[in-house]
């Protein structure tokens, strides 16, 4: 998951990304591409899906507008751990994570919490863990250094206004107002919501202290909405919860498994 390559050009609308994972990437980007499509004339080649690789955002054109977005770190960290770990939409992390200590077997909610916490402790206490490890945890400070050179940076909080955003900005888009840009690649599981005590607040705020100044920067408000203590009510079937979430790991499991024996 190293060398990961951010930045995305979409030549027909002159937009270029930089995609910061889990920070609404999936998107943006797909927004773009819906973008192009609807500026494409009938039997012009085709802009390849996602756009075009650009090795910085220096690359891109003279009259490209150049987009991102940040999140703020301590829902990003949540996101990743409820929507990558504890549910399993990538069958190569079981593979590569199941002797973590921080990862979880879905045995209980307590366990889910202890290995949540071991999480946090080990992007406290390793940088290269924390800065090299993989992307979806990497410092965005990291994965987007040249973000100063962008011309709209967004919070994700604030997606649903990118349309009209960049129509304002560029007239000659005004069309892409149009074209609705629909959230994906929530959470992955109510249990995220329960994940969250005040010591792992201040934790993830010290270890991102960068990324909350590109916040401040870019005059995002620091503010986040996840509930912090919270356990579920008498409603919520914790052991339905988990149940399914095994289910999910089994069969993704298998799937990988059976990929690389079978072909």
């Amino acid at each position: 998951m190293n060398g990961y390559t951010p930045y995305r050009y979409f030549p027909l609308a002159r937009l270029a990304l930089a995609r910061v994972p889990k920070a609404g990437c999936t998107s943006l980007t797909r927004w773009a591409n819906e973008v192009e499509r609807s500026l494409a004339a009938p039997r012009q080649p085709a802009t390849p899906r996602n756009g075009l690789h650009l090795s910085c955002i220096a690359a891109a054109p003279p009259g490209t507008l150049r987009v991102t977005t940040l999140r703020h770190p301590v829902d990003r960290v949540v996101s990743v751990y409820a929507s990558k770990i504890l549910a399993s939409p990538v069958g190569e992390w079981i593979f590569r994570y199941l002797r973590a200590p921080w990862y979880p077997r879905l045995e209980s909610l307590t366990e889910i919490r202890s290995g949540f916490r071991r999480f946090v402790e080990t992007l406290a206490a390793d940088a290269g863990f924390l800065r090299g490890e993989n992307i979806h945890w990497r410092p965005q400070s990291l994965t987007v250094p040249d973000i100063a050179a962008f011309d709209l940076v967004l919070p994700t909080s604030r997606l649903d206004e990118l349309p009209a955003i960049v129509a304002a900005l560029r007239p000659d888009l005004a069309p892409s107002a149009a074209v609705q840009l629909n959230r994906e690649n929530a959470a992955g599981t109510p249990l995220a919501d329960f994940l969250l005590e005040p010591d792992l607040v201040r934790t993830i705020e010290r270890v991102y202290a960068d990324d909350l100044a590109l916040l401040d920067r870019h005059g995002i408000d620091r503010v986040f909405r996840r509930p912090i203590g919270r356990l579920p009510d008498a409603a919520f079937d914790v052991d339905a919860e988990l149940d399914r979430l095994r289910a999910d790991r089994h069969t993704e499991y298998h799937r990988i498994l059976d990929r690389f024996l079978y072909g």
